[in-house]
């Protein structure tokens, strides 16, 4: 359903548009879980840029952990908005060095 409301208006503005945004939580509050129902979107949002010969961006926000970033990278995520997955105990220098090794396959 997402790509065939997307495929009609997307051909027709796929030379203006830069950036697609999909939430990969509920618009509210951070350090939610990652809604597992938009990963199919990411890569139906990516088949439609490709398609349409679009340089858009995709960007996931929200719900973006070291366990799941890499396979939304991997799904057609230009961008991973991160919140409160660099706020841990361990801190923020640590917790982005989790991001970035689970994003190099480490």
């Amino acid at each position: 359903m997402f790509a065939s409301l997307l495929s009609g208006d997307f051909g027709r503005l796929a030379e203006q548009v830069g950036e697609l945004l999909l939430m990969g939580v509920d618009p509210g509050f951070g350090g939610q879980a990652f809604i597992e129902a938009v990963a199919p979107k990411i890569g139906a949002a990516r088949r439609l840029i490709t398609a349409h010969h679009s340089r858009a961006k995709i960007n996931i926000d929200g719900g973006v952990k070291p366990d799941n970033a890499r396979r939304l990278a991997d799904a057609g995520a230009d961008y991973l908005v991160v919140g409160s997955a660099l706020f841990g105990d361990a801190g923020i220098s640590a917790c982005a060095g989790r991001l970035r090794a689970a994003l190099m396959g480490g």
